[in-house]
């Protein structure tokens, strides 16, 4: 069963709204919202609440833990800052997961979204239903709970950076695979201001670093990560800088 969980914090009538989205979408699957312990400009459609904020990560896993508690084997994690520009249907999540045996289904982006320069295998195309690749973002995601378990489980991080890429590389290891879903498309935008932008992407690069050199000893995903970039490299506008070479192929908002 699919279990369907918003992650807010202060959405306010924006995370009212997709909620009602969805709902109205999805009239026979359960959907929950997550309040992330707002201090203000709460969703009146909240249904479960941390008591302490426990940052994108933490709240990624928390969203994890109230699907398994509800009977999921399967959570479509919705981001609460997205927008959708066409409808989500759990239903075609599925049935790409069940006919291709992906572990991870995503929305497609906008071609105006911030993950479109970050990811742009994900950017929305004219045909077709899925694409199988090799990683997809978090924002709208079908995610496969037994699988997730089986490699240990997401490490508890404030950013959640690392998370896509750490489930990409077992999926490649164990040959099963990811899909974006272009019948499903969102748009998203960056909430911070490039100065406070930067200093985000600085601390969340030293974070996952910390949080997967603790869990691996490294970021066992940098071959997979190298590979992806390479077979993408003519959707990159400024390619050399993204593949050759800052110090660190681990630093940038890229590693997500």
């Amino acid at each position: 069963m699919t279990i369907v969980v918003i992650l807010d914090y202060m959405g306010g009538p924006r995370t009212d709204r997709l909620y009602e989205q969805v709902v109205s979408w999805n009239s026979h699957v359960p959907v929950y919202v997550l309040d992330n312990a707002s201090p203000g400009n709460r969703s009146r459609v909240v249904t479960h609440r941390n008591a302490t904020n426990s940052g994108v990560g933490g709240g990624i896993c928390d969203c994890i833990a109230v699907a398994k508690d509800t009977g999921g084997s399967h959570l479509l994690y919705v981001a609460n800052d997205v927008e959708f520009t066409s409808p989500l249907y759990v239903s075609a999540f599925e049935r790409v997961a069940e006919a291709d045996g992906a572990v991870h289904v995503g929305a497609a982006v906008t071609v105006d979204s911030s993950q479109a320069k970050l990811f742009p295998w994900s950017v929305a195309v004219q045909s077709g239903t899925r694409r199988l690749v090799q990683h997809v973002d978090l924002l709208v995601s079908l995610l496969d709970l037994d699988f997730i378990a089986g490699f240990g489980g997401f490490p508890r991080s404030v950013g959640g950076w690392g998370y896509s890429w750490e489930l990409a590389f077992h999926a490649s290891r164990r040959g099963r695979p990811l899909a974006v879903l272009d019948s499903c498309v969102v748009r998203h935008a960056d909430a911070l201001a490039p100065p406070a932008a930067e200093v985000q992407r600085q601390l969340k690069a030293a974070e996952v670093s910390a949080v997967y050199g603790q869990k691996y000893g490294r970021l066992p995903w940098a071959s997979l990560r190298q590979r992806v970039y390479l077979a993408h490299a003519q959707l990159f506008a400024g390619w050399p800088a993204v593949a050759g070479g800052r110090k660190g192929s681990e630093e940038g908002g890229e590693l997500r």
